[in-house]
């Protein structure tokens, strides 16, 4: 094997061709052997330069394979930047990225509830929870993006939110301010529960987290590297009937923590 500023590459590329076409028969077989180390080949259609083969097998939603693959590469992430075609559409996969940032990309529901079930089983998946890439993004920064049913899951899930919500990028735009600039409602009626009743994380009746209401009492409070607060971000909402049901459900959230 081969190794470059600690990114070891293998001698061939079969390893990761059997991640590409599905092979699980080769990854069981060789993964004491292959494991932890990344593609070197330049990015094309099919190949991602320096992927390791659980990222192919998320992209492909290969559950089966990932399965394999998490004990020993659970926590792997990206060491450069690729792009993946998801309905015809360029979709850009930042370098550091973890399985999370690309499962949410494909929209790989079932997986995503398959390992939150499982979370207690799969230690180095624990540790993703929280992680950025190389420009500042956890995975539920990315939600109001990719805005898809398996963005959801990730975003509502308790502890998800105690690792990511408070979490700004690399310009230090945080939750709130994607989810207008997204025009993302659910996203904001997220942060309303958040700050209201919390029924997302579980809470008994009438009980609320007040280490959760500060958490989201700052985020109202955060500016950017810009000194653009949350309101800032309206106008970047192009779509007025989204932009006025954001706004309500934000105006009624931060009257709640303020109060």
């Amino acid at each position: 094997m081969g190794c470059g500023n600690g990114i070891i590459f293998p001698q061939n590329t079969q390893w990761f061709d059997a991640a590409i076409n599905g092979n699980n028969d080769f990854i069981v077989a060789n993964i004491q052997k292959h494991s932890r180390t990344f593609d070197p080949r330049i990015t094309g259609t099919h190949v991602h330069e320096r992927w390791g083969a659980i990222h192919y097998a998320a992209e492909r939603q290969n559950m089966d394979m990932m399965d394999y693959l998490l004990e020993t590469e659970g926590d792997l992430i990206t060491d450069a930047a690729a792009e993946i075609i998801i309905d015809d559409q360029k979709i850009k996969i930042h370098g550091h990225s973890t399985i999370a940032h690309i499962l949410l990309a494909v929209d790989a529901v079932d997986i995503i509830e398959i390992l939150f079930e499982e979370i207690n089983d799969h230690e180095r998946f624990q540790t993703i929870i929280g992680k950025r890439n190389d420009v500042g993004q956890t995975a539920m920064f990315l939600c109001p993006l990719f805005d898809n049913d398996a963005a959801q899951i990730w975003a509502k899930n308790p502890r998800v939110i105690r690792a990511e919500i408070s979490r700004t990028d690399n310009k230090g735009k945080n939750f709130i301010m994607q989810i207008i600039q997204k025009g993302c409602v659910w996203g904001a009626e997220l942060i309303r529960d958040l700050a209201e009743e919390q029924k997302v994380l579980g809470n008994p009746p009438g009980q609320t987290s007040p280490d959760m209401l500060d958490i989201v009492k700052h985020l109202f409070a955060n500016k950017d590297i810009y000194g653009q607060g949350w309101r800032d971000y309206i106008s970047q909402c192009q779509n007025e009937d989204i932009k006025q049901q954001i706004i309500k459900l934000l105006d009624e959230a931060e009257k709640e923590v303020n109060s």
